[in-house]
């Protein structure tokens, strides 16, 4: 009789034992599952005017991103952006009701001023006009650049070519009144100075005549590039 007194104590302490395991493991089960449910995942997206939007979700398509914003989708060129972060705040903060006497969430009084899809839709377009006409400013100084170069190696060829013509022209003169080929030499009646100046500058001619074409070949493009987004800038206004 003693022995199944004991059996029976000690089955009521073993399913005593299972019944706190069970309950510790249900609570630690609805905290997790509280958890998870208390916080809700958004994107941060970070312009490169600096303006940020925090959108519940997005997606690539193409050269877009389009995000979920505000109950609404709003698409942004992928070229004006800086960067996508992931954020985390409370389901409860996310859903809370807006402020009638604010006219905004609460939970969005860290968001940038913009605070419907229209505006956000606007910033973005102001962004990408800005960087279109930054990329136009860019070429032009570039094209600006260039063009100045090739004006002052214009300039200096015919600078050292009306020279070296007077001089061949002077030459020839004195080759024929000494009885000598002006056409072969020329040089020879020039004074010592003289000629070693018409053979440096003649080497400094084909340098400039090689810079020359090297600035032609590469304003081709750039006016070319600066009309393209010239074009685009336009149909952006």
């Amino acid at each position: 009789m003693t022995g199944v007194q004991h059996e029976k104590k000690g089955a009521c302490i073993l399913i005593v034992q299972i019944s706190r395991q069970a309950v510790f493991a249900l609570a630690a089960a609805i905290f997790f599952c509280f958890l998870a449910q208390s916080v809700d995942a958004a994107y941060k997206i970070v312009l490169k005017n600096g303006t940020e939007i925090i959108v519940e979700a997005y997606e690539k398509s193409g050269n877009h991103i389009r995000a979920e914003y505000d109950g609404g989708i709003i698409g942004i060129s992928q070229s004006d952006v800086r960067s996508i972060q992931r954020v985390e705040r409370s389901r409860k903060q996310a859903e809370m009701p807006t402020d009638p006497a604010l006219g905004i969430n609460p939970a969005r009084k860290q968001r940038p001023p913009q605070q419907d899809a229209e505006q956000i839709r606007s910033d973005t377009a102001a962004a990408k006009r800005g960087m279109l006409q930054d990329r136009i400013n860019e070429i032009t100084i570039r094209i600006e650049t260039l063009e100045k170069q090739k004006f002052q190696a214009e300039d200096e060829i015919s600078r050292v070519r009306d020279r070296m013509s007077a001089l061949q022209a002077e030459g020839k003169r004195k080759a024929v009144i000494n009885g000598k080929d002006p056409l072969v030499r020329w040089k020879d009646f020039l004074l010592p100075e003289e000629y070693a100046w018409v053979n440096e500058k003649t080497i400094v001619i084909a340098e400039l005549e090689r810079n020359l074409k090297r600035f032609e070949d590469d304003l081709a493009p750039l006016s070319e590039d600066r009309a393209y987004y010239e074009k685009r800038l336009q149909e952006e206004q």
